[in-house]
């Protein structure tokens, strides 16, 4: 065991006292936060890169200093925090073995007093600087005067206001004017460490040559070593900037998720969160995994899953890029994930290189809602990222016909079955946020179209929201008297059969209530297949299983199906293996007229299971017509149903 020495301990305790000092003047919150965690790390890294100048600059080169005065006017009323860039400059250089002497300004004469006494005169300039000036014009000669003694001896920041307005007023335009106003918003303390570090540390920023090289005069010839040894500890800094700066952009990223997830209210740590401990922890530790898929039995389940381990990988501290695959599936746009994820978040390509350095956990949440069964980790050539670590959500049920290890092994070509970790998740999500995860589906998995049409009136909000609340009330009946099963894919699924409509504004209509119906049957406890939201892959092999593994089919009647099952498509596939399986008796279909009257090949028309939706934007209409097929779908007492259906009726007139 190495025991430090007592010199190394009271240097470290001095250097930790000096950052909680820097930490205070920057202002920085007291509330753990990706915001206020991101300034403690900056001020420990320049806390850090100030001592190590100290020794390896100026002690082990011997070099003189300057002597520094500041000269300021104090914070007018509504001005910036003047004293507090005072203090920052006194407390680095002092730090560093500068005499740094701050002169409030007061007069011409005082001021000239100071000046000869010191070799270095920085000047903040504001506008109540200016405005002194106004008054003593002499002022301003003194400046001049002390600036053309020698070269590099004044240094003019501008803290507030404009250089013609202020600066300017201050000294001439020949004079080097650093532009520091960022580093004052300490309301926004990311900006003022950026600029602090670009004005002050830097040895070649967006100014130029920063402050403290120029007092060093490391551009002089003689300290050539100096410089190299500055500019290779600037380096690191820079380094670790860059590093805790993408951290905190994934960071606040997650947080902002996690605060302001629809379940969060539900995502409490409790026993469901232990089985995801061990593959968690085997994922990030174990070299040869590269990929941890978790499989959950619900919608419910998948988007908790997700939560928690955003929640989980924060506490840990690990540095996570999270993305709902949702997100890109409409455009099929899997490959680019990551690349456009970081591009929201402000990543430049500097900035991504130097994240591929970083240890990295990338969480794809909902893998089921891509739209096909692709490898993330090899489309998005996560191979060229050496310290990355994948985890996946995803349902259960998505790969019921489908063997799912060729979409998450990081190398098909040459598989290492080790590579990846499964676990199956039992079902764990409460009724109530189920209900609320299946209420949360239909938009949020169209296009954009029917996004953007889905704005609804608010009374036709009302009733919809009456009767997701029916049948929620419905469900928990169901599955309390043991005729549904409280995990949705375990029920009887229904298979939807349409026909795109040609027309784009139709096919919006469409969708969106075919998606409203696939989430109401959802919300009562019935599974639903339908292509725009789970049909991927292979067309033919998802639909012929899903047509297998349904109890019920929903056959939309509109011209165009009639049309398409006449035709060599995908409806007259579907069309005839549907067909097929009713005259088995192993499936129940129910044609639903959406539009026309000739909606219907023949062996659906005068279908004693039809109902009528051709109405279906007449609130009442559908809900009508809804009702109408629940009693079809599921064993329910008439007198309980109606009891309810009266419940509904009476909250949608108070409506």
């Amino acid at each position: 065991m190495t025991v430090a020495s007592p010199v190394e301990t009271t240097a470290t305790i001095a250097q930790t006292n000096s950052a909680q000092a820097l930490t205070t003047l920057f202002n920085v919150s007291a509330e753990k936060n990706a915001i206020s965690q991101w300034q403690r790390e900056v001020i420990k890294a320049i806390q850090t890169f100030l001592s190590q100048v100290q020794q390896h600059v100026i002690q082990a080169q011997a070099l003189d200093l300057s002597s520094l005065m500041i000269s300021y006017v104090p914070k007018a009323e509504g001005g910036v925090p003047i004293e507090n860039a005072v203090q920052i400059f006194k407390h680095c250089l002092t730090g560093l073995g500068v005499s740094v002497s701050l002169i409030p300004l007061t007069t011409a004469d005082a001021l000239s007093a100071d000046q000869k006494n010191h070799d270095v005169h920085m000047v903040l300039c504001t506008p109540a600087y200016a405005q002194r000036i106004a008054q003593e014009p002499a002022i301003r000669v003194v400046i001049d005067e002390f600036g053309k003694t020698k070269n590099d001896s004044l240094h003019t920041f501008l803290c507030e206001g404009g250089f013609g307005d202020t600066a300017l007023k201050v000294v001439d335009g020949h004079y080097l004017i650093r532009s520091y106003q960022g580093a004052l918003k300490l309301e926004s303390s990311l900006t003022a460490l950026q600029t602090f570090v670009d004005v002050i540390l830097n040895v070649s920023g967006n100014q130029g040559l920063g402050f403290l090289p120029d007092l060093l005069d490391l551009e002089k010839m003689e300290r050539a070593k100096s410089r190299s040894a500055y500019v290779a500890l600037f380096s690191e800094l820079s380094n670790a900037l860059q590093e805790l700066t993408n951290q905190y952009r994934l960071t606040q990223d997650v947080e902002h998720k996690t605060t302001h997830h629809h379940l969060t209210d539900y995502a409490h740590v409790d026993n469901s969160l232990l089985p995801l401990l061990p593959l968690l922890s085997k994922t990030l530790t174990k070299p040869v995994v590269k990929t941890g898929l978790l499989l959950c039995p619900t919608k419910g389940d998948t988007l908790l899953t997700g939560l928690k381990l955003e929640q989980l990988l924060l506490e840990e501290g690990k540095l996570i890029l999270s993305i709902d695959c949702q997100d890109y599936a409409p455009q099929k746009l899997a490959g680019q994930a990551v690349h456009l994820a970081l591009k929201r978040l402000g990543f430049k390509r500097p900035d991504i290189e130097a994240l591929k350095r970083q240890p990295l956990v990338i969480l794809f949440k909902n893998y089921e809602q891509l739209g096909a069964y692709d490898n993330l980790y090899v489309k998005n050539q996560l191979r060229q990222w050496p310290n990355v670590k994948v985890l996946v959500t995803c349902r259960a049920d998505f790969f019921q016909h489908r063997d799912y290890q060729s979409c998450f092994l990081s190398d098909p070509a040459n598989p290492q079955m080790d590579s990846l970790l499964v676990h199956t998740l039992p079902h764990f999500a409460p009724q109530e946020a189920e209900a609320l995860a299946l209420s949360s589906l239909s938009q949020s998995q169209i296009t954009d179209t029917i996004q953007d049409d889905a704005a609804l009136p608010p009374k036709a909000q009302a009733i919809q929201d009456e009767v997701s609340l029916f049948l929620q009330k419905l469900n928990t009946m169901l599955v309390d008297e043991g005729t549904l099963k409280p995990v949705l894919s375990q029920n009887p699924q229904a298979f939807i059969s349409y026909a795109w409509e040609a027309d784009k504004t139709a096919l919006t209509r469409q969708q969106r209530h075919l998606s409203r119906i696939a989430r109401d049957l959802s919300t009562l406890g019935i599974p639903t297949w339908l292509d725009i939201e789970r049909m991927t892959g292979d067309i033919d092999e998802q639909m012929a299983g899903n047509i297998k593994d349904s109890t019920y089919a929903l056959v939309i009647g509109t011209p165009r199906y009639t049309q398409r099952a006449e035709q060599p498509t995908n409806v007259k596939k579907e069309y005839l293996a549907i067909v097929a399986k009713e005259k088995q008796g192993d499936l129940t279909v129910f044609p639903l007229q959406f539009l026309g009257d000739n909606a219907f090949p023949p062996e659906f028309q005068n279908h004693p299971n039809g109902l009528d939706f051709r109405q279906i934007d007449d609130e009442g209409i559908y809900t009508q017509q809804l009702t109408a097929l629940i009693p079809k779908l599921v064993t329910i007492d008439p007198f309980t149903y109606q009891e309810q259906l009266n419940r509904l009726h009476k909250a949608r007139t108070l409506r």
